[in-house]
């Protein structure tokens, strides 16, 4: 079964992208993995584009 990513977990990620840290640092300091940080990214910026 897939586990949903709270949003707590996406509001520290983003925080921290924002703070200027690395997507590699990001993982690291939340033990999430790369590709789920690299996606929460991706999709924080897209919406950035939209709104």
């Amino acid at each position: 079964m897939r586990r949903r990513k709270s949003s707590f977990n996406n509001s520290v990620v983003i925080k921290k992208y924002c703070e200027g840290k690395t997507l590699d640092q990001i993982a690291e300091e939340t033990s999430l993995s790369k590709g789920t940080v690299y996606n929460l990214v991706k999709h924080f910026r897209f919406y950035q584009k939209i709104l």
